[in-house]
């Protein structure tokens, strides 16, 4: 649980753990989404710059070594 949340009047411990739990789950969700968007579109990026390259009649040249 998060450690600035005090444990409030009412709530059971059990309660507070099926939240915790549910909530972490929904960020992890979240944050894996958002990977796999980021993932697409800079697929989405290379797949366009090829497709420039190929209409220029020039071959993608590899990434730098930076």
């Amino acid at each position: 649980m998060c450690p600035f949340i005090g444990h409030p009047k009412g709530i059971s411990a059990e309660s507070l753990a099926l939240l915790d739990r549910a909530l972490t789950n929904l960020w992890r969700d979240q944050m894996r989404k958002n990977e796999i968007t980021a993932a697409d579109t800079s697929t989405n990026e290379m797949s366009a710059r090829e497709r420039q390259a190929a209409r220029a009649g020039r071959r993608r040249e590899p990434p730098s070594q930076c």
